[in-house]
C-alpha cells in the first residue's frame, strides 16, 4: 500500500482544479478494458432509479418539507410518471467505461498540479453519461465547490444522446440528493441552512 499525494479538494474549486478532475476522470474511465469488468453487473443501474425515488419521495411527510422542496417534490414525480426517458435510455448506445461511483469531492486529492481519485468502494462498470451525472449532482461539487455543471461537462465530447442521458440522470440525482436534505434525511445535518431550498430550486431548473 503507497500514500496518495495530495489534500482533498475542500472550498471553491478552480478553473485549474477543474481540468485536472476532467482529466482525472477521463483517465480513470478508461483505464482498464472494457473487458476487464464486462462481465459484472452495471454500477446502479438506472432503470431501478424512478421507482427508489418515487418510494423516497412518498415516504417524506408533507409537514416536513417548505413549499419550495414539496412543488419540487411534485414536478419530478409528475416527470417520472410522463416523460419515457428510461426507454430512451435502454434504446441507446450508452458508452460505458469503469465509474468510481462517489462523487465526493473529498474523493478528488490536488497536488497543485494533478487530481488523483480515491475511495473506489462503490466502483464499477457504468455510462459515462451516469458517472459524469453522478459527479455533477453531488452536494459537495455544486453547493460546496462552485462547480458549474456546463463548465464541468462541455470539458468533455458528449455526443447529443449523452447529453440526453446526463440532464435526465441529474434530475433523479438531484431529487435523491433533496430527500436526502429533508429533516431527518442523512444529510440533513451536516449541511448550512438554506441548502435544502437550494437544492429544490436546483431540481426545478434542471425540469424546466
Amino acid at each position: 500500500m503507497s500514500r496518495v499525494p495530495g489534500q482533498s479538494l475542500t472550498g471553491h474549486v478552480t478553473s485549474n482544479q477543474l481540468d485536472a478532475i476532467a482529466l482525472a476522470l477521463d483517465r480513470m474511465h478508461h483505464a482498464p478494458p472494457a473487458a476487464a469488468y464486462s462481465g459484472f453487473e452495471r454500477t446502479f443501474p438506472p432503470e431501478t432509479f424512478p421507482a427508489q425515488i418515487q418510494k423516497l419521495a412518498a415516504a417524506c411527510p408533507e409537514d416536513t418539507a417548505d413549499p419550495l422542496t414539496r412543488h419540487a417534490l411534485q414536478e419530478v414525480l409528475a416527470w417520472l410518471t410522463t416523460d419515457d426517458w428510461a426507454a430512451r435510455l435502454a434504446e441507446s448506445d450508452q458508452r460505458q467505461v469503469f465509474a468510481q461511483g462517489d462523487g465526493n469531492l473529498a474523493n478528488f486529492l490536488w497536488d497543485g498540479t494533478n487530481v488523483r481519485v480515491v475511495d473506489f468502494e462503490d466502483s464499477g462498470p457504468s455510462s459515462r453519461a451516469q458517472a459524469l451525472a453522478d459527479f455533477t449532482e453531488h452536494l459537495t461539487v455544486w453547493a460546496h465547490g462552485g462547480i458549474d455543471a456546463d463548465d464541468f461537462l462541455n470539458r468533455f465530447d458528449l455526443s447529443p444522446a449523452e447529453r440526453d442521458e446526463v440532464l435526465n440522470l441529474r434530475r433523479i440525482m438531484a431529487a435523491a440528493w433533496l430527500i436526502m436534505l429533508l429533516p431527518g434525511g442523512r444529510a440533513s445535518q451536516r449541511n448550512p441552512a438554506g441548502t435544502e431550498q437550494r437544492a429544490a430550486g436546483r431540481l426545478l431548473d434542471l425540469l424546466t
